[in-house]
């Protein structure tokens, strides 16, 4: 998945062939602004054809050359506002594009009534200023002087007046694209888990174990008083924990033997392997914060031997509940321990593997409901 577009642009009504360029400058729900190989004047119309990833058929509008600047030998930048596309394409559009951290900015470019009434302003004060100071037509001056106060402050109140009716526009649309965004962002989730839970089920010793790893943490977040937001960042990196693996030989996961130094490297490399795999997706930041530590120790000997003070308290739930769920559950090289001497396993690494803290909350959950494990 990639935050740039093809694009392709070609002047309106012409049988110029469509040029493919990459959107690589800022976005605003106005229009777009990007990089191109030739000028355009002022109010040039192009044909725009958007290519997402996520869509087969291309996003199709009409755009207005609202700018142009030249940054280098035949190299412009060029700032488009839409003047036609479907409010459906316009709304996915900027969905897709908020994934990916792009600054979003509204450029209003001004219309001809408005700058119609700038004008009409301007002129008013000047002929005020005029007749002020040269005192010409005595007899109708303060006449000429109230009809061009009236002019100037209906002119203000239609200003008022539009300037309301463009921030109802704009909060339509914010309202509109935030909810098409919350869309697109739990489709995305939605797939890479259903992945991941796809890749895991084909291997019996770790079918559901992503699940029962989220369920233990969210147990233990909720004992810690967790915020919801909190708990939803611990319920995607749970489930996303171990999608690194998707990169590691069968032959090396469902080993029956003990790996090698080689093989136990390679195992090694799944959180980062994850992280790359989910980067794209910018709203899980802080998941791949989590996933990325989620194998650090208590005593700082963990996969990339991180200190305890750069280990977030989530990565450090997880670990326990991984842990505890690796553990109770069969693998191809031993059988699975029994509940009893599970948690006897994690009493005695408090302080080393384990942070004790999140161990004596976890083991209380457990005796209190021996039921919550599948052992």
């Amino acid at each position: 998945m990639d935050s740039s577009l093809l694009f392709h642009y070609r002047v309106y009504n012409t049988t110029k062939i469509a040029k493919d360029i990459f959107l690589t400058k800022d976005v605003s729900k106005g229009g777009l602004c990007f990089s191109c190989p030739e000028d355009f004047k002022g109010e040039t119309i192009l044909e725009l054809e958007i290519l997402l990833p996520t869509k087969d058929i291309p996003l199709k509008a009409l755009g207005k050359v609202a700018w142009s600047q030249q940054i280098g030998p035949s190299k412009y930048d060029i700032g488009l506002s839409f003047v036609k596309i479907n409010k459906e394409d316009r709304k996915t559009l900027f969905s897709y594009l908020s994934l990916f951290g792009w600054e979003e900015k509204y450029q209003s470019f001004p219309s001809k009534s408005q700058e119609r009434i700038v004008i009409a302003l301007i002129i008013g004060f000047l002929i005020i200023i005029y007749l002020i100071e040269t005192n010409i037509f005595p007899d109708i001056a303060t006449s000429i002087s109230q009809f061009i106060v009236t002019m100037i402050l209906v002119s203000l109140g239609i200003t008022w007046w539009q300037q309301r009716k463009f921030q109802r526009q704009l909060k339509k649309i914010s309202e509109e694209l935030g909810d098409a965004e919350r869309d697109l962002r739990k489709s995305y989730l939605n797939t890479i888990k259903t992945l991941a839970l796809t890749l895991e089920s084909k291997d019996p010793y770790t079918k559901g174990h992503s699940t029962r790893v989220t369920e233990y943490a969210l147990a233990i977040a909720e004992q810690l008083g967790f915020s919801e937001s909190e708990k939803e960042i611990i319920r995607n990196a749970g489930i996303l924990h171990d999608i690194g693996k998707i990169s590691i030989s069968d032959s090396i996961l469902q080993k029956p033997a003990k790996l090698t130094e080689d093989e136990y490297a390679i195992v090694k490399k799944h959180p980062d392997i994850g992280v790359s795999i989910i980067k794209p997706l910018s709203f899980l930041k802080k998941e791949r914060k989590i996933i990325s530590e989620h194998h650090e120790r208590f005593d700082g000997k963990g996969y990339h031997e991180m200190t305890l003070d750069k280990i977030p308290l989530a990565s450090r739930i997880l670990t326990v509940a991984d842990s505890f769920d690796a553990m109770t559950s069969d693998r191809p090289y031993r059988k699975a321990l029994t509940l009893e001497d599970t948690l006897e396993e994690l009493k005695r690494n408090k302080g080393t593997q384990f942070d004790p803290e999140i161990v004596n909350v976890f083991v209380k959950i457990i005796e209190k409901d021996k039921n919550f494990s599948k052992a």
